[in-house]
Order: C-alpha cells, then structure tokens, then sequence
C-alpha cells in the first residue's frame, strides 16, 4: 500500500508573492521527518497512514499563522492505493520513460 498527499497551500493577504511561505511549510514537512517533493503548485508527500494527513495540515496551517498569516486555504488531495506500493518518483519517472 502507499498513500501519497499532495497538499498546496494558499496564506491569503500577503501579497503576490507567497515563496516565504511555500518554503516555511516545505521546511515544517521536514521537521516532521517527511521528504517533500516540490512541484509548481503543489507539494508531495508520502505517508504511511491517513492520520497523518491531519497532523500535516495542521502543523503547517499553524506555522504559517505564526509567520502572521490571517488566513490560509488548503488544499489536499490523496492517492491512497492498496494493490502495489510505488513512491512518488516512481509514478513521475514512469510517465518520463514514456515521453521519450
């Protein structure tokens, strides 16, 4: 089974530029022992369990509103699959080979 999370993050009235705060959450997915996958408008992750969705949000939800962020939105999306564990890059690499 592998269950991957693709979680975006949008911190609301600070402007167009929100990469400080991008950075902040990938930096909190660390320190929860996570290897964040870095794409252009999302973030990747692998868990082991569906609990830990909700402890990633919050985590990250909290420290952005520590930065002084009023109000962010959250966007979660999971790939739970039972019939054969592949990681992330897998999954990117498989569509790669393809496209050669």
């Amino acid at each position: 089974m592998c269950i991957h999370v693709h979680i975006k993050v949008i911190p609301l009235g600070v402007g167009t530029s929100i990469s400080d705060y991008v950075a902040e959450a990938i930096r909190t997915l660390r320190e929860l022992g996570y290897s964040p996958l870095v794409e252009s408008g999302e973030t990747a992750v692998e868990v082991k369990d569906l609990k830990e969705v909700g402890e990633i949000v919050k985590h990250v939800n909290e420290k952005l509103a520590r930065m002084g962020v009023g109000r962010v939105l959250t966007f979660v999306s999971i790939d739970y699959r039972t019939d054969k564990a592949r990681s992330v890059e897998d999954k990117i690499s498989i569509v790669r080979s393809k496209l050669k």
